[in-house]
């Protein structure tokens, strides 16, 4: 039975392996997926080489790739989505009025509220 284990152990790892690049590539499809739909503002040009990518990849996992296409695909996805994530960013994600707190940062009327003074505890 050992002997059955030791000779089939590169079958065995081969076949993790696939798994594994299967498993990372489909994340990395509904990842990507999900940010060109949830993309406000991207336009159509943006999205198209994401979305071809993304095709790609369905199709790798739809025939039963190997991993000689499987890797490929993950690495070419992987980089096209950072290039989407890199030209979009600065449409995405921004509050409306810029930086967050930026008003109160600058001197507002608030200021003028402000009491100093020192605290002695009583008795």
């Amino acid at each position: 039975m050992v002997q059955d284990a030791q000779a089939h152990a590169d079958e065995d790892r081969q076949a993790r392996e696939l798994a594994e690049s299967r498993n990372q590539l489909d994340s990395l499809r509904l990842q990507a997926r999900k940010i060109v739909d949830e993309a406000e503002g991207a336009t159509d040009e943006q999205k198209k080489p994401v979305e071809d990518a993304i095709a790609e990849a369905q199709q790798a996992l739809d025939q039963n790739a190997g991993k000689d296409r499987l890797e490929p695909a993950t690495r070419t996805l992987a980089e096209k989505l950072q290039a989407f994530q890199q030209a979009t960013a600065p449409q995405q994600g921004e509050p409306e009025g810029g930086q967050p707190g930026a008003g109160e940062a600058a001197g507002g009327a608030d200021e003028e509220d402000v009491i100093d003074a020192d605290f002695k505890p009583a008795g």
